[in-house]
C-alpha cells in the first residue's frame, strides 16, 4: 500500500477530465497531455489504470508521475503539445499546478473510470543526486531522481 492508498487526502481542485479507454485493461489517459520519460519516449497511451493512485511532483523540470506502474526506474512527465504542462483539464475547465504543492490523482470509484485532482503539502523535494528528499516532519514517500532531458 502506498501514501495515496493509505490517506486520500488534500483539497479536491476537480475531476480529471480523461478519455481513450484501452480495451484490455480499462486504462484511459488525460486528455490533450502526454506522459513521457527521461528520454523523451511515450508512455503507453492509456497509462492511468483503475484503481490505482498517482503522485504528481514538481522537479525543477516538469510535473512528475509516480504511482501505479510508474517508480523509480525513469522518471515520467506531463506534457501537452510538446511542452511540459502547468495546467490539468478537469470537468470544470484547466486547473493551474502550483509548483509548491504536489498533487494526488486519486482513483473514485464511479460509473466511469475517474480520478479526482487533490492538491496537497509539498512533503518532499527532488534532488538530482538522491532522488526524494524528505520535507520536514514528513515520512520519505516514493518517487524519482531527477535526469536531465536531452
Amino acid at each position: 500500500m502506498n501514501e495515496i492508498d493509505a490517506a486520500p487526502t488534500g483539497v479536491v481542485m476537480g475531476v480529471i477530465d480523461t478519455a481513450g479507454v484501452d480495451d484490455l485493461c480499462g486504462g484511459r489517459r488525460i486528455v490533450s497531455v502526454q506522459l513521457l520519460d527521461d528520454t523523451g519516449a511515450a508512455a503507453p497511451a492509456q497509462w492511468m489504470t483503475p484503481g490505482q493512485s498517482y503522485t504528481l511532483r514538481f522537479d525543477g523540470t516538469g510535473w512528475a508521475v509516480t504511482g501505479g506502474r510508474f517508480g523509480r526506474s525513469a522518471v515520467y512527465r506531463l506534457v501537452r503539445g510538446g511542452r511540459y504542462v502547468t495546467t490539468l483539464p478537469t470537468f470544470h475547465g484547466d486547473e493551474p499546478l502550483d509548483p509548491d504543492h504536489q498533487y494526488l490523482l486519486v482513483s473514485i470509484v464511479a460509473e466511469e473510470p475517474t480520478w479526482q485532482l487533490r492538491r496537497g503539502p509539498l512533503l518532499a523535494e527532488f534532488n538530482s543526486n538522491c532522488g526524494l528528499i524528505p520535507g520536514p516532519g514528513s515520512d520519505p514517500v516514493e518517487g524519482a531522481g531527477v535526469s536531465e532531458r536531452p
